[in-house]
């Protein structure tokens, strides 16, 4: 072989190699490109989703995590969780069958003047503190189901129906 066709077929092997190269980093570019942007779309997908949850339970209020009042309307069951802070004023609501409120995480809860008939009127778990000034209660399986570490206040309100304590729950102001 003449060294022209040696340094002619180590030349192809070179163009070769740095074309096979570049493909590949060519795909390895397009497959990471696509994999961000699914990424991307679906933590928006997700967080769309959980906040169109949250407003259809709170019946499109915003849960704030800085103890002011909720407009919830009493339509479907209402529930906080996390490290929210929330109060609910003069809220009637009729959800046979359904948990009509459920505390869970950390959840600050207190309701006021509030008067449910439900399954179960109020559910709370993890480390929630639900208070209950006033208003009634009324469940047809219990009118309070605790569980957890939670606690349960109730100040002057009517309790129709069994109080379940599960765990180390607490719940005062009722027998």
């Amino acid at each position: 072989m003449d060294p022209f066709q040696q340094a002619q077929g180590q030349l192809e092997r070179k163009v070769e190699q740095k074309a096979s190269q570049f493909t590949t980093g060519c795909i390895i570019s397009i497959v990471g490109a696509l994999l961000a942007v699914c990424i991307v779309g679906g933590l928006g997908a997700y967080f769309f989703v959980l906040l169109r949850r949250e407003a259809s339970q709170t019946g499109g209020a915003y849960l704030p995590s800085g103890g002011a009042a909720v407009a919830w309307a009493g339509q479907g069951p209402f529930s906080c969780g996390g490290v929210d802070n929330v109060t609910i004023d003069g809220v009637t609501a009729s959800l046979p069958g359904a948990t009509a409120i459920e505390a869970g995480g950390n959840c600050q809860l207190t309701l006021n003047n509030v008067s449910l008939t439900a399954g179960v009127a109020v559910s709370s778990g993890g480390n929630a503190t639900v208070t209950i000034n006033g208003g009634s209660l009324n469940g047809s399986v219990n009118s309070i189901a605790a569980g957890g570490n939670s606690r349960v206040n109730v100040v002057g309100a009517t309790v129709t129906g069994p109080v379940s304590r599960s765990g180390l729950a607490q719940v005062t102001g009722v027998p």
